[in-house]
């Protein structure tokens, strides 16, 4: 397993990659890529006993592109910067940020240079309101 080393600097810690992380080629759809030509890799690192949680680790080189989340997904950013638009609110996500993702939300990122991130990601489908009463209880079969 590759590992990221973590040093103390005067003005905070500084995270130095060791290697590639092995990450494989991971492609954003092109229809989807507004601007650059942004590189995505990625790769597994763990996933739960029933398949319902996942843990990858991807980066993404510059470029602007949409991305929409198919299952909720929490991330949390290793090295560089991204700054998304989701739900015309934007967010700037830099080292040590962690951001919710809803499931089947829409974003848009813009990479200025690198961006490497740990991603937990449900794959149990998340009720949207629509499936829910107006109670807050789900509907009934």
């Amino acid at each position: 397993m590759d590992m990221l080393e973590q040093t103390v600097a005067l003005d905070g810690p500084v995270l130095r990659r060791r290697g590639g992380h092995m990450l494989e080629p991971a492609p954003i759809r092109a229809d989807w890529i507004l601007d650059g030509t942004p590189r995505r890799r990625a790769k597994l690192l763990a996933h739960g006993n029933t398949g319902g949680v996942a843990l990858h680790m991807w980066d993404c080189s510059s470029g602007c592109f949409r991305w929409t989340h198919a299952c909720e997904e929490i991330i949390y950013v290793l090295e560089g910067e991204a700054l998304i638009t989701r739900a015309g609110v934007r967010h700037a996500l830099r080292m040590g940020d962690t951001h919710v993702f809803p499931a089947g939300s829409h974003s848009l990122w813009t990479v200025a240079d690198y961006f490497l991130a740990l991603a937990c990601r449900s794959a149990i489908p998340v009720p949207t309101s629509r499936a829910r009463s107006k109670r807050g209880q789900p509907p009934r079969s």
